[in-house]
């Protein structure tokens, strides 16, 4: 019985010492490459060329090859590359690097939003201070069930007073309207919120009623067809096409044969009836405390008499300081700050992350600095963040308006500068808390919140404002002509395609730095998506496993 127990104590003892070696086995076996036979690398191809599986049809023909020789399947991948799948499957992969997802973005407020009510078909806005302004009610008031015929000189409606719960307001009647996103169709309209004037008086000013101040004012409505209002969740149909437009300028730079870097500097856009429409009617009814899209003149031409349900795309031309997907709304709106915005290009399209340093020093800087560059812990960041920063200057943060050069943004707003000697204890205009400094003890007041610490003379901050002045063309012209462009792209492909990372450790006896190099100068020679994909696939690498 001893002897049996210790046979078995010293069997145990044994596995246990041999247990890492065999470990170490099966984990050379498992990292070890592996070459993949041709029914897998048929598979491979189609679901990394195609995002599918291989077709029964294709194995048959697959059966016919009696070999399988270095270059096989060429042009199998040569059919691959050409497919619409590959373009969705390029759609995908840029997806993954730039998520272009705006579900959420609020594009504006309550107060330019229309819907219909719960109990009747009778559509008024939603936001409660303009039906407070219309009706001088408590702001749940709408109109009555009764066609609007009576109006004043001005145009506004001739209201009935009605009492409800010993709470009198000034009830409107309705109106029919065909709306922009239905004008097949007839609804009924509040009159009040129906109003087509294009101007109206706010306190002793007049008001555009197409404009920012419009909400504001009684006399202003919707406008003709509704054209200043979100109706029908219009703002999720605006959101679906930006990112459209996003995925055709991909289309065009991954499988439409025009130069893959060119995707980042040129002035080509594609925009439909849906954005037309957006930004001609809709984009500048906002609330300040909402995303800022007005169009400028840099923007593409407006297309006359562009109709919100069409949905056909046609190329178009924007100005400087616009620089390809980087002053898309559907990138600027998903990266809603200028340093989110330079460090998600940073990430893309240079390969390169924020590391926090290892140790840290307290000397030369400030704990409570404003300017982060010169913030303890914060600077070692911030030192390379806030110049890349500042080449999205000239768009606005959390909006897509180019508001660089633009005749309402000067540099310097003496109106929201609290400081200024023509400005004693007068208010601020309105939206300076938004795009200006107005903080009279801050840095710079006065100044567009970009330019803020662009005046001071030292070489980081002179960087600073050079950059703001190349704008995001300048930052794509930078990275490409270092060559950061394609080879992150490259590395970014590599590891889409073959599972894993390259190898770019020095000390390892492995190492595919030299590849590495090869492919990013071959990938800047030719500039082409389709021809790097095609030149990975045909690696080694790719035929095997690890």
């Amino acid at each position: 019985m001893h002897t049996r127990l210790f046979v078995l104590i010293l069997m145990t003892i044994l596995m246990t010492l041999a247990a890492p070696a065999r470990a170490a086995e099966v984990d050379a076996q498992c990292s070890a490459s592996q070459e993949i036979d041709r029914y897998q690398l048929l598979r491979r191809l189609s679901l990394s060329l195609r995002g599918a599986l291989p077709t029964y049809e294709e194995y048959v023909a697959l059966d016919a090859e009696a070999a399988l020789p270095e270059a096989w399947p060429e042009a199998w991948i040569d059919e691959m590359l050409a497919s619409d799948e590959f373009r969705l499957v390029m759609r995908r992969f840029h997806a993954d690097l730039l998520w272009p997802n705006l579900a959420g973005t609020a594009l504006t407020d309550v107060a330019h939003v229309i819907a219909a009510g719960r109990d009747d078909d009778r559509w008024s806005v939603v936001g409660a201070q303009r039906r407070r302004l219309y009706r001088n009610g408590a702001g749940t008031e709408t109109c009555g069930d009764w066609l609007q015929t009576d109006f004043t000189a001005e145009g506004m409606p001739v209201t009935r007073p009605v009492t409800v719960d010993e709470t009198t307001y000034d009830q409107d009647g309705y109106v029919l309207v065909r709306p922009y996103w239905a004008p097949e169709t007839e609804i009924q309209v509040c009159a009040f919120d129906a109003q087509t004037a294009p101007s109206a008086m706010q306190g002793n000013q007049s008001v555009a009623c197409d404009s920012l101040r419009g909400a504001g004012a009684r006399g202003c409505g919707c406008g003709p067809e509704l054209h200043w209002c979100y109706g029908n969740r219009a703002d999720r149909t605006v959101l679906a096409a930006l990112a459209e437009q996003l995925g055709r300028m991909v289309d065009a730079h991954t499988v439409g044969g025009r130069p893959y870097s060119e995707m980042l500097t040129t002035r080509t856009t594609w925009t439909n009836g849906t954005l037309a429409f957006w930004k001609q009617h809709l984009a500048a009814q906002v609330n300040l405390n909402r995303t800022y899209n007005e169009r400028m003149t840099v923007d593409e031409p407006v297309i006359a008499d562009a109709g919100f349900n069409d949905t056909t795309w046609v190329e178009s031309t924007r100005q400087a300081p616009h620089s390809g997907l980087l002053t898309l709304p559907g990138y600027t709106l998903r990266f809603q700050t200028n340093r989110g915005r330079a460090n998600r290009f940073r990430t893309v399209f240079t390969h390169q992350s924020f590391i926090p340093p290892a140790t840290t020093s307290d000397s030369d800087c400030d704990p409570t600095a404003a300017d982060l560059t010169q913030r303890c812990l914060c600077r070692h960041c911030h030192q390379v963040l806030e110049p890349l920063a500042a080449h999205f200057g000239g768009i606005a943060e959390a909006g897509s308006a180019v508001i660089a050069g633009a005749p309402q943004f000067p540099v310097y707003q003496p109106a929201c500068d609290p400081t200024a000697q023509d400005n004693p204890n007068r208010p601020l205009a309105r939206g300076c808390d938004r795009f200006y400094v107005v903080d009279p003890e801050a840095h710079a007041p006065g100044t567009l919140l970009a330019h803020q610490y662009a005046d001071i003379d030292d070489p980081l901050h002179r960087q600073i404002a050079d950059n703001l002045a190349s704008g995001p063309e300048g930052l794509a012209l930078s990275a490409i002509d270092l060559g950061l462009v394609h080879g992150a792209i490259t590395r970014h492909l590599f590891l889409a395609l073959m599972g894993r990372e390259l190898v770019l450790d020095p000390g390892a006896g492995d190492n595919e730095i030299a590849l590495l190099d090869e492919l990013t100068t071959e990938f800047r020679g030719h500039d082409d998506m389709r021809a790097q994909v095609k030149r990975l696939v045909m690696l080694p690498q790719f035929r095997r496993v690890r």
